[in-house]
């Protein structure tokens, strides 16, 4: 939660370790560092935008309009995303840099034809990949419990969870906790 003693810390840290550059998400936390940056000699501030808040209302982007001018660049995912922004927003377009998400993996090696399921020992049918690391934002548990609860509605259903991380071993134990070993895989 974002409140007094939120900002007193990041200023503090942001104080005292001076970064050159902030990159933010969120229109939120990048309005609070827009407040706090000169106050903790923040020379740049970069704002990524993956989408637009459906919640956003008048106040945030009238806020969002006045203290833009303290951003340095504003980097979208796409160009959809960069257009909504514009519209919403009223961001002009000179100000906007597009940095898709992904790789097209087929301009760097074309003809390339990955590994079977079989090969990679995956079960045929429905499958649901899942990556991720193995952290609690990630929220494994609601995956894990929805196929529990869909036992049956659900019983074509696979999971493949892809990653690593310090719960890994705690997902592996509710995995066997709802015994659903044998639809979990881990890769």
């Amino acid at each position: 939660m974002i409140g007094p003693r939120w900002f007193r810390v990041v200023r503090r840290y942001l104080k005292c370790h001076s970064f050159d550059i902030v990159n933010t998400y969120g229109n939120r936390i990048s309005l609070s560092l827009r407040l706090l940056q000169r106050r903790c000699g923040v020379r740049h501030h970069v704002l990524g935008v993956r989408g637009l808040d459906v919640r956003r209302g008048r106040w945030d982007v009238m806020l969002d309009r006045r203290t833009e001018h303290f951003v340095d660049a504003i980097v979208c995912n796409s160009r959809a995303v960069a257009q909504k922004r514009r519209a919403v927003v009223g961001t002009p377009e000179s100000r906007i840099r597009v940095i898709p998400n992904g790789i097209d993996l087929a301009r760097f090696s074309p003809g390339f034809q990955g590994p079977s399921r079989r090969e990679l020992n995956l079960p045929e049918g429905f499958l649901i990949a899942h990556v991720a690391n193995f952290q609690p934002e990630k929220d494994h548990g609601t995956l894990l419990a929805a196929l529990a609860i869909g036992r049956e509605s659900l019983a074509a259903a696979k999971v493949v969870l892809i990653g690593d991380g310090p719960l890994r071993s705690s997902v592996e134990a509710e995995v066997d906790r709802l015994e659903l070993r044998d639809r979990v895989w881990f890769v």
